[in-house]
C-alpha cells in the first residue's frame, strides 16, 4: 500500500521540456496541447488553472514511479481531473510576480489528506515550477458507516472528556494515509476540538515554550475512521479573524516603550476610535477582563486622536499590528494574515483570571490578545511592546491560511520555526531601515529577557543559550508539546540564521533581508500539511530556482549556500 509521494519539477532541470525565454517572459514549456484537448496553443493558455493542470500533467505523466504517473492516466492528457484548485486566484508570489496555483488532490471527489501540487507560473503563463504530495488511493470505501456522533463519542472517550462539551459540528471527510496501519481510511475531520489528550500540551509557564491559553484550553483536530470510530490521528489546532468598518483618522499616542507612535482609527461621533479601516485593524481594552469570558464591544475609544500617555498597551498593539499588517502587505504582497483581508483584531489588558499579571500575547480564537506583567517598580507593561512576538503569533495566521502545517512533531516545529523567522525578520525590519539593513546589525533574539533568568526565548543565533537544541543529532522525540514543536523548531531556525550569515568571495553578505524574507515565504506556501525539515530544504532549493532564474552564476552560489546552511544543522 502506497503513502503520497512527493515530486519537485523545475523548468531549469527539464532541458528536453522547456525553453528558457527573456526574464521578462519567464520560462515557457515546448509542446503545448492540440486545440482539441480543450487548450489553447502555447502560452495562450484560456486560465492560469489551464496552463498549471497542463504543466502537472507533463510533469505528473513523466515520473518514473507508477502511483504517481496514475494521476493523469484517469482522464485525457492536460486535464489531471483528481485535482481541485484550492482558491479561485493564484497567489501572487512577491519579488517574481509569478503566480502559484495550489492544488488539492481528491479521490472520487472527495480531498484526500495531505494530497496537493502547486504550479509557479511565469509571464504569459510561462512553466517555472511544480511540486506537491501525490498518489493513488487504495483499498476503501468512499462512504462512511457511522455517524458523526459516533466518532464524536470516540474523541471524548478518547480524551477523557465529557461528550457533551464537544459539539455536533458537520466535519470534513477525506481520505487519509496513516502510516501506523500502513493503509488508507476514510475519515472524519474535526476541527477546533476542545479536547487534548493528556500529557500532549506542555506545562504553563509565563511566553516559554507554551502558548498560554492553547495550553490551558487547547483545540485540536482530530481523524476519525469513519467506519471504525477509531482516533487514527490528532494534532494541535491554531486559529483566524473576524470584521471591521471605514475612513481613516490620524492619531498619535506613547507607546510601551516610551516612543511617541502614528495611529490611525476613525471619528464616532466625537470620539476617536482605534479601528483602522484602510487595514481592518481594531484595537480592544479588556481592562483587566478574564480571557475565557471575554465579549467584546467597541474598539477603544479617546476624547480625540491625541492619546498621550494614558493608554500605552493599547497604542502599542495597534502600532505594531499595523507594522507587521504592513511588512504582509507591501514586502509579501499579502492582502492581511490570510491573503484575503481578514481583519485584525487585538486585545489588550487580559488576564486568566488568576490575577492582575498574565505574561503572554497570543493569536487564539482569530484574534491577539496581550496580557501584562509586573515592571520594576511595581507598574503593569503589556506585552503588546514586543513586535516581535506580535509577528510570530500572527506568521502562524499566514501558515494556517496557506500551507497549514499540522501542528505536531516536524510539521509542527516547521509551524513554529516559520513564525520564529518572520519574527526577527520583521523586528529588524523596522530597526534597521530601509529593509532591515544587513544582518550584521541584526538581533537573533526572540522575547529578549523574558525567561525568568533573563535569557531570551529563542536565540535562532544559538539555540543552546535557551537549552534548545542547533542539530538533527538532537532531535527530541518526546509526546510532550505536540512533539516538541517548540524545541525542536530551534534546529530549524538555526539553518535559516545559517543560511542569512552565507558571504560570497568577497565576504559580503550572500543575500539581502528582503531576498530573505521572498525567499522563505516562497517556500512556506508551497509546502504540505505534513512537511518536515528536508522538504523545506528542497522547497527553499526550489524557490531560489525562481528568484535567481534570470543569473544562472547566482543561483548555482545561492542554491549551494542553502545546502551548505543546512547541511551545518545537519538537513540534507
Amino acid at each position: 500500500m502506497a503513502a503520497l509521494e512527493r515530486f519537485y519539477v523545475h523548468a531549469r532541470d527539464l532541458p528536453a521540456e522547456v525553453t528558457p525565454t527573456t526574464p521578462a517572459e519567464g520560462i515557457g514549456m515546448r509542446g503545448a496541447p492540440a486545440v482539441d484537448d480543450g487548450l489553447s496553443q502555447g502560452a495562450s493558455f484560456a486560465s492560469d488553472e489551464a496552463a498549471a493542470r497542463y504543466y502537472l500533467s507533463r510533469a505528473l505523466s513523466a515520473d518514473e514511479r507508477a502511483g504517481v504517473r496514475a494521476m493523469t492516466g484517469l482522464s485525457r492528457r492536460g486535464r489531471v481531473p483528481d485535482l481541485r484548485p484550492v482558491s479561485p486566484e493564484p497567489l501572487v508570489l512577491p519579488g517574481t510576480q509569478n503566480r502559484l496555483v495550489r492544488f488539492e488532490q481528491t479521490f472520487h471527489g472527495i480531498p484526500i489528506y495531505g494530497g496537493h501540487a502547486t504550479c509557479e507560473l511565469a509571464h504569459r503563463r510561462g512553466f517555472v515550477s511544480a511540486s506537491g504530495n501525490v498518489g493513488p488511493v487504495e483499498g476503501v470505501s468512499s462512504f462512511s458507516s457511522i455517524d458523526q456522533r459516533d466518532a464524536l463519542d470516540a474523541i471524548a472517550k478518547f480524551a477523557v472528556v465529557d461528550p457533551a462539551t464537544l459539539r455536533d459540528v458537520a466535519p470534513g471527510r477525506p481520505h487519509f494515509f496513516n502510516d501506523a496501519h500502513q493503509e488508507w481510511h476514510l475519515a472524519f475531520l474535526f476541527e477546533d476540538m476542545p479536547a487534548a489528550p493528556e500529557g500532549t500540551t506542555p506545562p504553563v509557564t509565563p511566553m516559554d515554550d507554551s502558548d498560554s491559553t492553547r495550553s490551558l484550553q487547547p483545540l485540536v483536530d482530530y481523524l476519525v475512521d469513519a467506519h471504525s470510530a477509531e482516533v487514527l490521528h490528532y494534532f494541535g489546532a491554531t486559529p483566524t479573524a473576524l470584521s471591521a468598518p471605514p475612513i481613516p483618522v490620524h492619531g498619535t499616542g506613547v507607546s510601551e516603550d516610551g516612543v511617541v507612535e502614528t495611529l490611525w482609527g476613525r471619528m464616532v461621533g466625537t470620539e476617536f476610535e482605534l479601528s483602522d479601516p484602510s487595514r481592518e485593524l481594531e484595537t480592544f481594552d479588556l481592562a483587566g477582563g478574564n480571557i475565557y469570558m471575554a465579549a467584546l464591544t467597541d474598539p477603544y475609544r479617546a476624547p480625540n486622536g491625541n492619546l498621550g500617555q494614558t493608554s500605552k498597551a493599547v497604542v502599542s498593539a495597534h502600532s505594531n499590528s499595523t507594522k507587521v499588517f504592513d511588512f504582509f502587505n507591501v514586502v509579501l504582497q499579502r492582502d492581511s494574515v490570510d491573503n484575503a483581508g481578514m481583519p485584525l483584531i487585538n486585545v489588550v489588558n487580559c488576564t486568566d483570571g488568576q490575577g492582575a499579571a498574565w505574561a503572554n500575547a497570543q493569536w487564539w480564537k482569530h484574534q491577539m490578545w496581550y496580557g501584562q506583567s509586573p515592571a520594576p517598580g511595581g507598574a503593569m507593561v503589556s506585552f503588546a511592546r514586543y513586535l516581535d512576538i506580535l509577528a510570530h503569533e500572527l506568521t502562524h495566521g499566514v501558515t494556517e491560511t496557506s500551507s497549514d502545517l499540522e501542528y505536531r512533531d516536524q510539521s509542527g516545529a516547521l509551524n513554529e520555526s516559520f513564525s520564529d523567522i518572520f519574527a526577527i525578520v520583521i523586528k529588524n525590519w523596522y530597526a534597521f531601515p530601509p529593509q532591515g539593513g544587513h544582518f550584521g546589525q541584526w538581533d537573533w533574539e526572540i522575547g529578549p529577557g523574558l525567561r525568568p533568568n533573563g535569557l531570551p526565548l529563542r536565540d535562532l543565533s544559538d539555540p543552546t543559550v535557551t537549552g534548545h537544541p542547533a542539530h538533527m543529532a538532537n532531535y527530541m522525540e518526546t509526546s510532550k508539546d505536540w512533539g516538541g514543536v517548540h524545541i525542536n523548531s530551534n534546529i530549524h531556525n538555526n539553518a535559516a540564521w545559517h543560511t542569512m550569515m552565507a558571504t560570497d568571495g568577497t565576504g559580503a553578505y550572500a543575500f539581502t533581508p528582503l531576498e530573505i524574507a521572498l525567499l522563505y515565504y516562497h517556500t512556506l506556501v508551497r509546502l504540505g500539511r505534513q512537511d518536515g525539515f528536508k522538504e523545506v530544504r528542497a522547497e527553499l532549493i526550489q524557490a531560489a530556482s525562481s528568484i535567481y532564474a534570470a543569473d544562472a552564476a547566482q543561483l548555482n552560489a545561492n542554491v549551494a549556500h542553502i545546502k551548505a546552511a543546512y547541511a551545518k544543522v545537519g538537513i540534507v
